[in-house]
């Protein structure tokens, strides 16, 4: 049997003040973890846990045929996971496209749960009243 290549994992851990925890990783054999990347993405992850209702964050970002990639798993309330995904030609282009995403769908996400009412037992929607 051939022996299958593995990629090298490089991952940080941020805690911020509520608790909330961010992961990023870096899924590439040739990949070279940068202090900067790393930097960058807390100031705006950490920004978008603070205003939004994600308990954890994923990120995960890999290189493939020239063009990076980022994946983010994002954990909200109600055990609810979204997964969102960008591509492009620069890591930190990548990050400034997908900050947007996850506020997006973190906000749908919570405009749907707030919206959510149930109906009282032998209350009946009859429809329309002629």
């Amino acid at each position: 049997m051939a022996a299958m290549h593995k990629k090298n994992t490089s991952t940080t851990n941020l805690e911020n003040s509520n608790d909330q925890q961010i992961e990023i990783q870096f899924v590439h054999h040739c990949s070279a973890t940068s202090e900067a990347f790393f930097t960058y993405a807390r100031e705006k992850l950490n920004k978008i846990m603070r205003h939004c209702r994600i308990n954890r964050m994923q990120l995960m970002c890999d290189i493939e045929r020239g063009r990076y990639h980022i994946k983010a798993v994002i954990h909200l309330p109600r055990q609810h996971i979204g997964v969102l995904r960008v591509t492009s030609h620069d890591m930190y282009e990548c990050l400034d496209l997908i900050v947007p995403k996850i506020e997006n769908y973190s906000h749908r996400f919570t405009k749907k749960m707030n919206g959510f009412t149930r109906k009282k037992f032998g209350d009946v929607d009859t429809g329309s009243s002629y």
